[in-house]
């Protein structure tokens, strides 16, 4: 008889149950839900300016810091509002990364990836 992944999972349950090991680790509370990261304009033009704005589900809530992650920077750039603005550099398919965070120690902060493209001005 073999067991599968679910069966051992169960087990492990059940086992954790009857032994009093309790019902686990609290569930992790996040601050927030990132809903989605706007790019305008999509996509960018080298030597222009483009603007991320990341939006979340507690959008009034102004406790949070957006922490981004956007490639041919060499920092992750900390902002107090929802949006960046950076000019393009140079042309491609890119990731970026956003974290939200609002500093409140028993809360996780989330974390989004987001893609966008910057092309020449002939290629637009």
């Amino acid at each position: 008889m073999s067991l599968n992944l679910f069966d051992m999972r169960y087990f492990f349950t059940i086992c954790c149950f009857v032994f009093s090991c309790g019902p686990g680790p609290d569930p992790v509370e996040f601050q927030t839900d990132i809903l989605g990261v706007n790019i305008e304009p999509s996509p960018g033009i080298v030597g222009e300016e483009m603007t991320f704005t990341c939006i979340i589900e507690d959008s009034l809530d102004t406790r949070f810091k957006f922490i981004w992650n956007i490639p041919n920077i060499d920092s992750a750039i900390v902002t107090e509002n929802n949006s960046l603005k950076i000019i393009a550099k140079s042309t491609g398919e890119f990731t970026g990364g956003v974290t939200v965070s609002n500093e409140i120690e028993d809360q996780e902060p989330v974390s989004a990836l987001f893609s966008f493209s910057i092309a020449n001005q002939m290629e637009k």
